[in-house]
């Protein structure tokens, strides 16, 4: 991917993570592929090396890919857009588990909302 090409992801969400919405512009950010393209990997010297070509080459192209914190693209990993959408979704239950969070909810520090979660890219495509 050249410069031109991630500039034009940056400019496709304003400058934010197309999934949170967090500002991105002037710091590291990854190019995702919204539909996950599959590297064939394997796991080395605790890495993942990529060692082949691409399951999913069809998805390999600039329409779907889109500017992404390293949070979330590390998160979303190979998943698609809905699986990743519940993904986040089951943020809150896993949160229930640590006794650091039940206890900031105990005392008001933490409002649950269950909203349902809608990325940045989707809410400025409306």
């Amino acid at each position: 991917m050249n410069k031109n090409d991630r500039a034009l992801l940056l400019s496709k969400t304003n400058g934010r993570c197309g999934y949170c919405g967090t500002p991105i512009d002037g710091i590291k950010w990854h190019a995702d592929h919204m539909e996950p393209v599959l590297r064939k990997s394997t796991w080395i010297n605790g890495k993942f090396v990529q060692t082949g070509d691409m399951n999913r080459p069809q998805n390999d192209h600039i329409g779907n890919m889109i500017a992404s914190c390293p949070e979330c693209n590390i998160l979303k990993s190979s998943q698609s857009v809905e699986m990743f959408r519940e993904t986040v979704s089951d943020r809150l239950r896993q949160l229930e588990r640590q006794c650091a969070y039940r206890t900031a909810k105990r005392y008001g520090m933490i409002q649950e909302t269950n909203i349902e979660i809608v990325f940045y890219f989707e809410q400025i495509s409306k």
